[in-house]
């Protein structure tokens, strides 16, 4: 379990954290990875809905201040974390996939 976990927050801060210069159209925090690590777990503790246009779910967040930008390069506080059907945590980014945009988020 513990190799999982390293390798889905390598991946999360490999894609999604603004200090690194891969992935240039991808969503960024840009909060400490302390912080990323904290809403991360409370995100995970909302509940889960089916993620748009696939066989995963989305848990959304609202972190209630500002944690990076969305795929337009907009300031957001949204968190989504992506999970499998079994629970397991694929990845968590800035901003939300599709239509559950307008649903009620979830404050910290």
């Amino acid at each position: 379990m513990h190799i999982h976990v390293c390798a889905i927050l390598a991946h999360i801060l490999e894609r999604h954290y603004a200090p690194m210069a891969r992935h240039p159209g991808a969503d960024k925090f840009t909060i400490s990875v302390e912080l990323i690590v904290f809403i991360i777990k409370e995100a995970f503790a909302a509940e889960a809905k089916p993620a748009p246009q696939s066989c995963n779910y989305q848990r959304v967040w609202d972190a209630g201040s500002i944690v990076g930008y969305d795929v337009a390069g907009s300031a957001t506080q949204v968190v989504a974390v992506i999970a499998d059907a079994a629970g397991r945590i694929i990845t968590a980014f800035t901003g939300v996939m599709g239509i559950l945009r307008s649903t009620t988020l979830r404050s910290g």
